[in-house]
């Protein structure tokens, strides 16, 4: 086994010395000289004992006692259990004690239960004497391949396991597809029933962390004396597809932030950097979701996990950098599997919350407005058991199982808007947009009066404009009825405008117009422009007679040198259309001259 070792270590320092490659592990070198398909600089992620304890258990749906047993295991892992001396990158191994390696076994059902593999996923374990202080383990990915059959995305490179997945078979050598270490100095819990002593780190949580890292959880950018820059030959690895700024820029978009450069580097270490695959946003309630990115960058830590912050006290707190004593944490969460859906692995048994509803109509009533949705896109894997109405303002809300759904206990006379979530057995997704604005009001009155517009006159008739009231008393609008001053004549119609007919020419009017609910007829608007019935169309100055200065009067008002006046308009505007325009200027023109 020591020779085996040795020959690898001289394989991986000739192929180091001629390419410049930095290898994590040295089974890696055959590899590489093999098929040359392997990034130029792969790192270890750590995990790092959290100086902050924080002692509650975010459990898994699956019970951890069940956590050793082969019961609904949906991939094969092959655990390597290196023996002492052996080591990668400087890691120095001693023997691993049975309950350890029982402890270990029960981290990797936790994700044999979780993803669907053909394909048996490797790892060389070592426990180790000698990692960094505040280091509880580390592991990083042995090989990457790109390009490979069924890859999701071209030149982009995946990690081993990963690319094995997706390509249905082994690629490469017969190598581990992920290195690990973890360190013996700490005082470990090795049980399997999730409650850790305060003074106890909980090996489960921290294997299941770092096997989390080997399977993709882990991005290739990383800052040095403020350049931000990443390598691999020119090509990112598949995580680095999906990390944004804030702004919704790709990070490895060379455009935006070029390859080195001290804005990339800013990006990185200015805390405002995500993940925003469809899967993982999904999880995460429809949003981005936030990467750990501290104002100083830490290798290993920065990028590749899970902001502290935003997530260390949730059910997502597995892949945070950090893991305090007392605390244990066996299962994933869903923002985590949502981002390995994303990179390319098969997720089993896993649901998340549902997609936004899209908003209908609101329409109002007596102190209530009734929401109309309709269910949004993606359930999450699991059925919906329930929509929540929002009113804003106010933050009234009504739950129901299908739309429409009607919210009461609004204020009569206030404008509410509404939105809409959904719920499944993970948890409730992200509000809809915000619906039409509708005021409530006590269906008891009649319509409020009616704005009047302009009047224009013809031939023993006039055309009557107005616009609806502001309130329609609580009741949908049926009909208008306009009325004459003098004579009482009227005309009902159901919009504006309106033709009344049989007036007597040489008289002058005014009109009014009221609108009418369920409940009854309202007030009458203010009266209208008054208008004086001719039949001489055209005649703009109403001396009776049509004269080239009535043309150049509407032609006046048509470049609007000259108000429209009411006057004006009831003779001028021969075609009725509420204004006077240069249709109507030549038509009295062509009158005047005798061509009609």
């Amino acid at each position: 086994m020591k020779r085996f070792i040795a020959l690898n270590l001289l394989y991986g320092c000739l192929v180091a010395l001629f390419s410049g490659i930095v290898l994590p592990h040295a089974s890696q070198a055959a590899d590489l000289l093999a098929l040359q398909d392997v990034p130029p600089t792969i790192s270890l992620v750590p995990v790092m004992a959290d100086p902050n304890p924080n002692y509650n258990h975010v459990m898994g749906e699956k019970k951890v006692g069940k956590l050793i047993s082969l019961e609904a295991l949906s991939s094969t892992f092959t655990i390597n259990y290196l023996p002492s001396g052996a080591g990668s990158s400087g890691d120095i191994c001693t023997d691993w004690p049975s309950d350890v390696q029982s402890a270990f076994s029960a981290a990797v059902n936790i994700w044999a239960s979780k993803l669907t593999s053909s394909v048996p996923i490797v790892i060389d374990a070592c426990w180790a004497t000698n990692l960094p202080s505040g280091v509880l383990g580390h592991s990083g990915a042995v090989n990457y391949f790109k390009d490979f059959t069924n890859a999701p995305k071209p030149g982009t490179y995946y990690q081993a396991s990963l690319a094995n997945s997706l390509a249905g078979r082994r690629l490469g050598t017969n190598s581990a597809d992920i290195y690990m270490a973890f360190s013996r100095v700490y005082n470990w819990y090795f049980g399997t029933d999730g409650y850790p002593p305060a003074s106890q780190h909980d090996f489960i949580s921290v294997v299941a962390h770092e096997i989390g890292h080997g399977l993709g959880f882990t991005g290739s950018l990383t800052v040095s004396s403020g350049q931000g820059s990443w390598e691999n030959g020119g090509y990112p690895i598949a995580y680095d597809q999906f990390t944004i700024d804030s702004s919704y820029q790709q990070l490895i978009n060379t455009v935006v932030y070029p390859n080195p450069s001290t804005i990339l580097g800013s990006a990185l270490t200015g805390g405002g950097i995500y993940f925003n695959g469809t899967n993982a946003t999904a999880a995460n309630g429809g949003t981005k979701v936030k990467l750990y990115a501290p104002s100083t960058w830490s290798s290993g830590s920065s990028y590749s996990h899970l902001d502290y912050n935003t997530y260390s006290t949730t059910a997502n707190a597995l892949m945070v950098y950090a893991i305090s004593s007392g605390r244990a944490i066996h299962d994933q969460g869903t923002v985590t599997m949502g981002l390995l859906k994303d990179l390319g692995w098969q997720v089993s048994t896993v649901s998340f919350m549902p997609g936004a509803p899209t908003i209908g109509i609101a329409t109002s009533g007596n102190a209530q407005a009734t929401v109309s949705f309709t269910p949004p896109a993606s359930n999450g894997g699991s059925s919906i058991t329930g929509y929540t109405i929002t009113s804003s303002p106010g933050n009234i809300t009504k739950t129901g199982t299908a739309s429409p759904i009607t919210v009461t206990g609004l204020t009569n006379g206030t404008a509410y808007t509404f939105t809409v979530k959904a719920t499944n057995a993970i948890g409730t997704g992200p509000a809809s947009a915000a619906s039409n604005s509708v005021t409530p009001i006590a269906v008891t009155t009649v319509p409020g009066a009616p704005t009047i517009g302009i009047v224009s006159a013809g031939n023993t008739q006039a055309i009557v404009r107005f616009t609806a009231p502001s309130s329609n008393g609580g009741s949908a609008i049926t009909g208008y009825m306009v009325t004459t001053n003098p004579g009482n004549m009227t005309k009902t119609g159901t919009a504006s405008p309106m033709t009344i007919t049989g007036l007597t020419n040489g008289t002058t009017y005014t009109f009014t117009v009221k609108a009418t609910n369920a409940i009854g007829t309202g007030p009458a608007s203010s009266a209208s422009n008054i208008v004086s019935i001719d039949y001489v169309d055209g005649d703009c100055n109403g001396n009776g007679a049509i004269e080239i200065s009535d043309a150049l009067f509407a032609l006046r008002i048509t470049v609007n040198l000259d108000p429209a006046t009411p006057t004006a308009l009831s003779k001028g505007d021969i075609n009725k259309d509420g204004k006077i325009d240069i249709s109507d200027a030549l038509y009295i023109l062509r009158k005047v001259v005798g061509l009609i």
